[in-house]
């Protein structure tokens, strides 16, 4: 059985692992703003970036209360994964990479099957 999530919790967290992504957070981070489930909040652990990523992500969560940002020192994907495990909060949990682009009704869909079809662990999409 799935646990229930609170009123003030978010029903999905995007956990968004990110290093040197710079070019591509804007477009990523648009698709997550965009989407028709709103109750997300969007985890972006910045693995030791050196480009503009760390900026990027900064100012997208001072515009979006749901983004929220996490700098470690570079430990590679799995060490940002582990980290940004420890920070969502939501029953359901989105993987996504700095450079894609989520569509507007993935995870209204991804919930909807969750939360329906009970004999599910986990549901994927296309890339």
């Amino acid at each position: 059985m799935r646990p229930l999530p609170s009123a003030s919790a978010p029903r999905v967290s995007i956990l968004l692992p990110v290093r040197n992504a710079a070019l591509t957070l804007s477009a990523c981070l648009t698709s997550l703003t965009r989407q028709t489930e709103t109750r997300w909040e969007g985890i972006i652990i910045d693995d030791g970036s050196t480009d503009d990523t760390r900026t990027a992500a900064l100012d997208a969560a001072r515009r979006d209360p749901r983004l929220r940002v996490v700098p470690i020192p570079h430990g590679g994907l799995i060490a940002a994964l582990n980290e940004g495990l420890r920070h969502c909060r939501a029953a359901y949990i989105a993987r996504m990479d700095g450079d894609d682009v989520m569509h507007h009704d993935r995870l209204a869909a991804q919930v909807h099957m969750l939360d329906t079809q009970h004999d599910l662990a986990a549901v994927g999409c296309h890339v």
